[in-house]
């Protein structure tokens, strides 16, 4: 039975970026809507469709654990209606956000959430959760038919229509990883939590404190490595594999990349439910 880590490390995410317009609605008769992270651009798009018009707050390549917007994107925020983040302590600067403006509706998705605890706090990976997702989903609906009454039915029908798709992706991601003969994964930053708990995977954390491992480190992932029999390493494509292939070479394995924040929400969690399959076939 083949196995597999997934080397998750720190998210530095290449960003999709969307711009909004000068004008205060964020485009012509439309609503501003700026969101902190990629997953959050399909679903607030989705649901608003053409009646929003969305923005990333955090650009290519920065860490959403130590970015901070900069003043011209502060002013993107003061020309929005909605703000839609990720709480659990992601976003540092959200006093900030609320400086500018102080109108703003958030919509906070980690809320409602059942937030799994780790050192010093929770868990910030939610969206990683189909189930977490609709809730999102149906949270930036509320905001928008408050904001935007006359148009509530329409945001209903885009909501209710995404729902579906998740839905049906839900469905693809139990019958795949029911089908896996194995359910045990490491991964260096333990971003799929909520993924894991939903599917019924174990997974499996390897990175301390946020740091890189250290050569005995290293040498431990590659025993372990050996002794579950795992020879896929999973990497995300914004870093460098260096210290992936070294492990790859070792227990003569490959490397994966995969990325737990992209924009195409949907369809990357295919890609990541084949890639787990692979692992654990």
């Amino acid at each position: 039975m083949r196995k597999f880590i997934a080397l998750v490390l720190m998210i530095p995410i290449l960003f999709a970026s969307a711009c909004i317009s000068d004008t205060d609605d964020g485009g012509e008769g439309k609503i501003g809507i700026v969101v902190s992270i990629p997953p959050y651009y399909e679903w607030a798009s989705m649901v608003g469709g053409e009646n929003v018009e969305v923005t990333i707050l955090i650009p290519e390549g920065q860490s959403p654990h130590t970015y901070e917007p900069t003043p011209s994107q502060m002013i993107k925020v003061s020309e929005a209606s909605i703000w839609v983040k990720n709480g659990v302590g992601l976003e540092f600067w959200a006093d900030k956000v609320i400086e500018n403006n102080s109108d703003i509706d958030i919509v906070d998705i980690s809320e409602g959430i059942d937030l799994i605890p780790i050192d010093g706090g929770y868990d910030a990976h939610v969206w990683l959760s189909i189930i977490n997702a609709m809730n999102g989903v149906q949270s930036i609906y509320e905001s928008l038919s408050g904001i935007d009454p006359e148009n509530a039915d329409y945001y209903r029908e885009n909501m209710e229509s995404y729902l579906e798709d998740l839905e049906a992706m839900d469905r693809y991601l139990k019958e795949k990883l029911e089908s896996a003969s194995g359910n045990r994964f490491i991964v260096f930053h333990p971003a799929w939590s909520y993924f894991s708990r939903e599917y019924g995977l174990e997974q499996i954390a390897i990175e301390e404190d946020g740091k890189e491992p250290g050569p005995e480190m290293i040498v431990s992932i590659i025993e372990m490595a050996r002794d579950y029999g795992i020879n896929v390493i999973f990497v995300e494509p914004q870093f460098s594999i260096e210290n992936a292939q070294v492990i790859a070479n070792e227990i003569d394995g490959v490397v994966i990349s995969i990325n737990p924040l992209s924009s195409d929400y949907i369809e990357n969690m295919r890609t990541v439910a084949n890639a787990l399959v692979e692992g654990l076939a």
